[in-house]
């Protein structure tokens, strides 16, 4: 599923390395609206070097996948999480 989120660029991550070789940056994000809210958009691959001329407090519009995992514990509890992929960045 794909969302679109207008806001204003909060933070800005450095490269983040994980043992496995996977590797991603994220930004934060406020959205502009009566009820601001704010939530961490991640960006994977080559998507990640969109992110080297963001600045904090700039207006933003984002694009990003919505993806979902479930993940069953060793208590064979069942857990939800979602996370937003963003591949696209606009000035707004």
């Amino acid at each position: 599923m794909v969302v679109n989120v207008v806001g204003a660029i909060r933070t800005v991550s450095d490269v983040q390395k994980f043992d496995s070789g996977f590797e991603k940056r994220f930004l934060t994000i406020e959205t502009v609206e009566q009820y601001p809210q704010r939530f961490q958009i991640d960006f994977l691959g080559d998507r990640m070097e969109m992110l080297n001329k963001i600045k904090e407090g700039q207006l933003k519009k984002v694009t990003a996948n919505l993806r979902g995992n479930e993940v069953v514990d060793e208590n064979g509890q069942t857990r939800y999480f979602l996370n937003l992929v963003g591949f696209k960045l606009e000035d707004f």
